[in-house]
């Protein structure tokens, strides 16, 4: 689960999402709704 401090617009189901930490991935997940 996510929480964003501001609404995000364009957000689909499906898409994928990457988390980083400068150049290391830290981890990611599909977006699910």
């Amino acid at each position: 689960s996510l929480k964003f401090a501001r609404p995000l617009r364009d957000i689909t189901p499906g898409q994928g999402v990457v988390f980083y930490q400068g150049e290391v991935v830290l981890g990611g997940g599909i977006i699910g709704n």
